[in-house]
């Protein structure tokens, strides 16, 4: 045969071999190939993948035709996230993720990160063998999240940890564990999110022993509406997560410096607030240097309603053991704090937790100072116990905070 011949052969069949990449094929391929500066176009469809979606590079947008338009569907997936990527100046927008074994979109060790109108879900009930989170960007810096749809992670919904600069907003998380948290990380703003029907509504935590960020602080969590907040814990065995209420709107753990104002919490069965130490897991802390304690927590100008009537988890527990120490309640109060001092803290003013100007339904059933750590069935049973449970905000608590500053610089 004729060399020009063999040629337009070979080419005929490497062409046709291209053509017969699929599209989900053609997509992973776009990911893998990615360089500095592309935009990859995801076309309208649904697309099956049984692996992850990787991409490395700066400058990078990956753009769909709409969160109810393109989906890309890791339902066959035996392992591993939907996408995970790492890069400067990043944006995800517009597209749709369901069903991956593990988290929805990781992003680790980025700059300047926008995730805008996605979609995460675990399609189906909620379950404890659903991925952890629906978005996970982690060790980031300037990051904004915005209108995006989150639904099934059985641990949060939209997470950043260990990160810095954030602004997450008007984004709808459901049917969490967590709706969104924030964990380890400097400087966020909350705000204008929906959060619905999730174990818990959003969560501030700082972990021990994190690599990034010891302890966080700097968030403020503002106009967020926080309702119905009473799915039934699902988290993993041994999670964090698997401690908080069902029935939690908010909740503070160890984080220094945050701001709760201008909220709507409703409907919430275990509390609207809750504001707690590490030292309440019973949990080992290694690190010498971590602050297990929040302090400088100011609570105002929320609307908080009918939270309470129906403690769950560890709150249910300590609204028994307080009635036999002789504090019944007839609902768990609207800010609910652990009172720990552990041998650090010589009174309990020195966290500077400060609750003013909130409309409650309840005003009578404000607050309570559960003294958790003298906590137990013998010290109950013989009154060793002394938690206090207050008709208004107590004195040492009726007090406020200098106003944090707005995160800016985001893009």
């Amino acid at each position: 045969m004729h060399a020009r011949t063999l040629l337009a052969t070979f080419v005929a069949c490497l062409s046709t071999q291209v053509l017969a990449m699929t599209p989900s094929e053609q997509i992973m391929e776009q990911f893998i190939d990615a360089k500095d500066g592309d935009t990859i176009t995801l076309p309208a469809g649904k697309f099956e993948f049984t692996q992850t979606l990787s991409v490395s590079a700066n400058n990078l947008t990956i753009r769909g035709a709409g969160m109810d338009k393109t989906i890309l569907s890791f339902k066959g997936q035996n392992t591993g996230n939907g996408i995970d990527a790492t890069g400067k100046k990043i944006t995800f927008e517009d597209f749709a993720i369901i069903d991956s074994k593990a988290d929805g979109l990781k992003v680790q060790n980025c700059e300047d990160l926008t995730i805008r109108r996605l979609s995460v879900d675990w399609t189906g009930p909620v379950k404890e063998s659903n991925g952890g989170y629906g978005l996970y960007p982690v060790a980031c810096k300037r990051l904004l999240i915005e209108h995006n749809f989150v639904r099934g992670a059985s641990d949060s919904g939209l997470y950043v940890g260990q990160s810095e600069d954030i602004i997450v907003r008007r984004n709808t998380v459901t049917e969490n564990v967590a709706g969104i948290e924030i964990e380890n990380s400097l400087r966020a703003d909350v705000y204008e999110n929906d959060a619905y029907n999730n174990t818990g509504g959003i969560l501030v935590f700082s972990m021990p022993d994190l690599p990034v960020i010891r302890n966080g602080a700097g968030t403020r969590v503002f106009r967020n509406v926080i309702r119905d907040n009473n799915t039934p814990n699902f988290a993993g065995k041994g999670n964090i997560v698997g401690l908080v209420p069902a029935g939690t709107g908010v909740m503070i753990l160890a984080n220094r410096d945050v701001e709760i104002f201008e909220n709507a919490i409703v409907n919430n069965q275990s509390a609207s607030v809750i504001v707690t130490s590490f030292y309440a897991s019973e949990r080992p802390i290694k690190d010498p240097n971590y602050e297990a304690h929040a302090r400088n927590t100011y609570i105002y100008n929320n609307v908080m309603k009918n939270s309470g009537y129906a403690p769950a988890g560890m709150l249910k527990d300590i609204q028994s053991g307080m009635g036999l120490a002789g504090v019944k309640l007839e609902r768990m109060p609207h800010v609910v704090h652990d009172g720990i001092l552990a041998g650090k803290i010589g009174n309990i003013g020195e966290l500077k937790l400060c609750i003013k100007n909130n409309a409650m339904s309840e005003p009578n059933q404000a607050f309570v100072n559960t003294t958790l750590e003298d906590a137990g069935f013998w010290s109950a049973l013989f009154r060793l116990w002394k938690p206090k449970a207050y008709d208004a905000i107590p004195a040492e608590h009726d007090c406020t905070l200098p106003a944090l500053p707005a995160v800016a610089a985001v893009s």
